[in-house]
């Protein structure tokens, strides 16, 4: 077999593009409207009832009664916010020698 054996004829010609493009889009509308037809017929019940909802999507829990302590209520006082909230002072240490000073010193040189 040769190189000559594979070649197309055809090329890719346009003709073969507009050979297929018509039964291509009869096939995709005749597959659209199967299915069109197909959900129509397909029923949807009890979608937007209670018992549907609650089987999708249960509660968490369900409570009857519940007593909380009126201590748990009341706010916490605004001091011990602050206290926690408040900056702290940072102990600094004393520098005898400036920073300029220093640098004058080192002429930033190797050894």
């Amino acid at each position: 077999m040769t190189a000559v054996d594979f070649e197309d004829d055809h090329g890719g010609s346009p003709s073969d593009f507009n050979r297929w493009i018509v039964p291509a889009l009869v096939l995709s509308v005749a597959l659209h409207l199967l299915f069109w037809i197909w959900a129509r017929s397909v029923l949807i019940t009890d979608s937007h009832s209670e018992a549907y909802y609650e089987r999708v999507a249960p509660r968490a829990f369900h409570v009857e009664r519940v007593e909380i302590d009126e201590n748990l209520l009341e706010p916490e006082p605004a001091d011990d916010k602050r206290q926690a909230m408040a900056p702290r002072a940072v102990d600094l240490p004393v520098e005898s020698a400036s920073f300029e000073k220093l640098m004058a010193d080192t002429k930033g040189e190797p050894p």
